[in-house]
């Protein structure tokens, strides 16, 4: 795995040498180092987010995951993934089909039931992922 902070140090420091160079050089040297910059500092929030540690998800500048999550269970048909908030509108796929569906929990005989809203349907075989924020219509 790529150490993305160490990275975005190493960048900043040849963005300090690209700065001292010819002015031509200096402008787009300066402007690609930090273009990839941001580029890399995006992907680490995004890994965040992805994998459940806190971050700035509703941040209007992010990018979601491109990759579905799948609905997995452990031995013991528990599921074993990152899920969704308590009746949070998600996207949901079958592998042919996508649609908009709720994420719901219940309380069944002691045992938490996770489920969709709208299918009640086992969840086995479908991946989901949160839908992006609405278009900002602008001025």
């Amino acid at each position: 795995m790529i150490d993305e902070k160490k990275l975005i140090e190493k960048i900043e420091q040849l963005e300090n040498i690209v700065c001292g160079c010819s002015h031509i050089v200096s402008n787009v040297g300066a402007t690609l180092l930090c273009e990839v910059k941001d580029f890399i500092e995006e992907q680490l929030s995004l890994t965040q987010c992805y994998f459940g540690s806190p971050c700035e998800y509703q941040n209007k500048n992010a990018i979601l995951p491109k990759e579905w999550i799948p609905f997995t269970f452990d031995e013991d048909g528990m599921l074993n993934c990152p899920l969704p908030d308590e009746e949070e509108e998600i996207l949901i796929s079958d592998g042919k089909n996508v649609w908009i569906d709720t994420f719901m929990t219940d309380v069944e005989e002691g045992n938490i039931v996770y489920y969709l809203d709208s299918s009640n349907r086992n969840l086995k075989g479908l991946a989901w992922m949160p839908l992006p924020d609405p278009h900002v219509k602008e001025d």
